[in-house]
């Protein structure tokens, strides 16, 4: 039952724009079991579950987690990150946001920030009050 109840969610969640509550219908327990159901059915590499599951994890203000669940993601996949920096600049973790971005320019070769990454990242230096930052983000769009 849980098995077809995570498939059928899987199947549910858009591969361009996952809607992290829908990962849990809002619920951080149910979040939790769908987590840890995906782990036991090795599905927590799977791109479009990794990024719901790291979307979702700041809404509940858990940025923590998702960033462990980075680490697995696969390497050359940039939707994640974009997932969590999204996440936390609706959240106003801008400070979150922003050392994860650090983690990701940094990160060579693989993941390269995409035209989905500026938004959320000129967000965080805006929230931040880190004009230079931003600036030079800007000049390497």
């Amino acid at each position: 039952m849980a098995v077809r109840r995570l498939a059928a969610l899987l199947k549910s969640l858009s591969s361009t724009n996952a809607d992290a509550a829908a990962v849990a219908g809002g619920s951080l327990a149910s979040g939790r079991i769908v987590h840890a159901k995906s782990i036991t059915l090795s599905l927590h590499t799977d791109p479009i579950l990794c990024r719901a599951l790291v979307g979702f994890y700041p809404t509940f203000d858990l940025a923590h987690l998702a960033i462990r669940l980075l680490d697995s993601a696969p390497s050359d996949d940039v939707s994640p990150w974009n997932a969590f920096l999204s996440a936390c600049s609706k959240r106003h973790l801008h400070a979150q946001a922003f050392r994860l971005l650090r983690k990701l320019l940094l990160l060579s070769p693989s993941p390269k920030p995409d035209a989905f990454t500026y938004p959320s990242a000129l967000k965080a230096c805006a929230g931040l009050g880190a004009a230079l930052d931003g600036e030079f983000l800007h000049a390497s769009v």
